[in-house]
């Protein structure tokens, strides 16, 4: 596609936002504003997506770590439960006086 020198007139907010923009994805002005007339404003909603995605896996992550934790306290305290009951005598019924 052919570029063409062509001349608009901007608000200042506009001016604004060009000159915010993310340098480094967007070199120049020039690239900013075709990508956003052009519909490439897709991206920042994917990035923003992942980085939710992002912030759900380390949620899930903590939530998995306090799981493993309560699971080994609840294993531990069975298997105490479980020594403690070997460990006593079994029960036997008095003998009958049978006279």
């Amino acid at each position: 596609m052919a570029k063409q020198m062509k001349s608009f007139r901007l608000s200042e907010e506009a001016i604004a936002v060009i000159e915010h923009r993310n340098r480094e994805r967007y070199r120049s002005g020039q690239a900013y504003v075709e990508s956003l007339l052009l519909g490439e404003k897709k991206r920042p909603m994917e990035e923003q997506l992942l980085e939710v995605l992002e912030e759900i896996k380390g949620e899930l992550n903590r939530q998995n770590y306090k799981l493993e934790k309560l699971q080994k306290c609840l294993d531990s305290a069975l298997e105490q439960r479980r020594k403690t009951e070997e460990n006593r005598l079994p029960y036997t019924p008095p003998p009958s006086d049978i006279i």
